[in-house]
């Protein structure tokens, strides 16, 4: 089976340009441009999906903190402050890790996709995330859809460059 595996897979090297690096050399030789573009989006969409439960599980341990320490033990007015908390953490996270550089939204990831060669830098990997997980979690009103496309285009690009896939591929 592994045998017919690689024979069905296999597309000349010589047909394409050859690859700068072994990882990008054996994808090509054992699985061919579309099998190996095909196999790496599964495994974006896995990793995407895993990012997409790991935010709704930290806004949810946030949000419980939050419900522990304001409801239950009848401190009703700090229901007012956990919002400017959330922002106030979220502000010093960027400023402190990310050297005050943050991009919002989806236009960021439109402006990286047609204006950079769609290279997604490496902090879009966990910035996005640790941010919303600050401010929803505390009760900020922001939407948890833009932090998992920011992710999910950092995991991308991120992996379609470790895989030297080209422009168009990537």
């Amino acid at each position: 089976l592994a045998d017919w595996l690689i024979v069905y897979f296999y597309i000349p090297l010589d047909r394409y340009s050859m690859p700068q690096n072994n990882i990008a050399s054996l994808r090509l030789k054992f699985m061919g441009p579309k099998s190996s573009l095909m196999l790496t989006a599964i495994v974006i969409g896995i990793l995407s999906a895993l990012c997409a439960v790991l935010l709704k599980n930290g806004v949810n341990l946030i949000r419980n903190i939050v419900h522990e320490v304001s409801v239950r033990r009848q401190l009703h007015y700090l229901l007012f402050f956990f919002p400017a908390i959330g922002i106030l953490l979220t502000v010093l996270f960027s400023k402190v890790f990310l050297k005050g550089k943050m991009g919002r939204g989806t236009a960021n990831i439109i402006y990286t996709i047609t204006r950079k060669n769609s290279k997604v830098e490496k902090d879009k990997l966990y910035s996005q995330l640790v941010t919303s997980i600050l401010t929803v979690g505390f009760g900020g009103s922001a939407g948890l859809e833009a932090p998992i496309a920011s992710t999910g285009s950092a995991i991308g690009s991120q992996l379609a460059q470790w895989l030297h896939f080209g422009e168009k591929e990537r």
